[in-house]
């Protein structure tokens, strides 16, 4: 696909056969670790009494903190699994279009590993139970959208009425403001910190930032992102390029968000774990 930009800057073959090379070992290596990770998804455990999971759950019924986890690993590993297959089955990476199901995946991840690595039971189930009053505002909006001229207003005070009901439950965090919303940038930020890579090809929230300026369809981004092959004379225009994805720069945040999605599988499933199973599995 063609689009005229006023940049400069040519890419030799060289350089795009050197990237290319890189890139295919690299996405190699983050395809091969996703089937284990939809292979973990097809078997989620439930959380045994006395693990660390049911203990947060016990302090948020309305949406129990597994669930909420449990989702957010879903949305990443499916991310994960349909970009996989796509690849799979056509040998091809799209121009544009596989930087919304990355961006998904490192969000979700992110969120979990934040929510996860959040303190005490207390924090995590304040912060769990925050998550659910922005999900039924979310929920509020969506409806009063689809909702017919004929049909009543939309109305879920009722819920709002129980998450403040649950919120008192929580000693530590009665008098916090339920309404404070935390920005996905400082929450995929903040997930970074808690993460080890074995290969730091770029931290969640470069890739989150990146793909979501394609998402936005943000030229400039996306001008940055691809390869860039002349495709026809400089004009008084500038010059037009012949744009396709960078392999390498595309595996290296297929990669980030694999890591990503592998970290907050490993916490949930040892979440799961009651503390006497554990202790009889490491005799």
């Amino acid at each position: 696909m063609a689009f005229v930009h006023q940049t400069r800057f040519v890419t030799t073959n060289h350089e795009i056969r050197q990237d290319r090379n890189i890139g295919q070992q690299i996405l190699a290596d983050a395809r091969s670790r996703i089937q284990p990770l939809v292979a973990a998804w097809n078997a989620f455990p439930q959380p045994q009494p006395g693990s660390a999971l049911s203990q947060i759950n016990a302090l948020n019924e309305y949406k129990p903190f597994s669930y909420q986890v449990r989702d957010l690993l879903t949305v990443s590993v499916d991310s994960l699994r349909m970009l996989d297959r796509y690849i799979g089955q056509t040998n091809e990476i799209p121009m544009v279009a596989h930087y919304a199901l990355i961006r998904s995946a490192v969000e979700a991840s992110s969120f979990g590993i934040w929510l996860m690595n959040a303190g005490t039971n207390q924090k995590k189930a304040w912060l769990s139970l925050r998550l659910s009053y922005e999900n039924n505002e979310d929920l509020e909006g969506l409806e009063r959208v689809l909702a017919s001229s004929d049909s009543p207003t939309p109305n879920r005070d009722d819920i709002r009425r129980r998450l403040l009901q649950i919120q008192q439950t929580i000693p530590d965090y009665r008098s916090h403001d339920i309404t404070r919303r935390p920005t996905t940038t400082n929450v995929v930020a903040e997930a970074d910190k808690y993460m080890t890579r074995k290969q730091t090809y770029a931290r969640g929230v470069q890739v989150w930032k990146a793909c979501s300026g394609v998402a936005h369809a943000n030229s400039d981004v996306i001008h940055a992102l691809l390869e860039r092959q002349p495709a026809a004379e400089p004009d008084e225009l500038g010059q037009k390029f012949l744009l396709t994805s960078r392999v390498a720069l595309t595996a290296g945040f297929i990669l980030t968000a694999v890591e990503n999605t592998e970290e907050l599988e490993r916490m949930f499933r040892g979440g799961c774990v009651a503390p006497h199973a554990s202790s009889s599995r490491r005799r």
